[in-house]
């Protein structure tokens, strides 16, 4: 009987494993890929994908062939913390990728996000000096 139990135990370990080694996977693998920026969000200091106040990830400037670190935060509403994007800053930049509420050409495409760039004024504000739409895996 006991040997029964035992193998009951071990047999639910080995099952329940891949699937919380695989959410941990899932969320190292989010990314946004467009055709100037690749975004890869790869740390982060939390549980829930979607109340993230430190996020890491590694940009990739395509043009310039540039990496750079950043951190940044998750854009959640409501009071289900609905992910709606995220906040990224490097310097005077700040990069922000999200899900726009509808597309210019007024079509539903949930996989397609924008990335825009801004860069700070000097005068406590951001101006908008690029912007692009790309595929987000999440």
């Amino acid at each position: 009987m006991k040997i029964k139990l035992i193998f009951i135990i071990m047999s639910a370990l080995f099952y329940t494993f891949p699937c919380t080694v695989n959410a941990q996977v899932e969320f190292e693998q989010v990314n946004f890929i467009g055709g100037a920026y690749n975004i890869y969000i790869n740390d982060s200091d939390c549980q829930v994908l979607t109340d993230c106040k430190k996020v890491k990830a590694e940009i990739v400037d395509k043009g310039k062939k540039k990496k750079y670190s950043v951190f940044g935060e998750t854009i959640t509403t409501g009071f289900g913390h609905n992910l709606r994007g995220y906040n990224f800053y490097r310097g005077k930049y700040k990069y922000e990728i999200y899900r726009p509420e509808k597309r210019l050409n007024n079509q539903s495409d949930l996989s397609k996000w924008v990335l825009t760039i801004y860069k700070k004024n000097g005068r406590e504000g951001f101006n908008k000096i690029f912007s692009e739409e790309g595929e987000m895996n999440i």
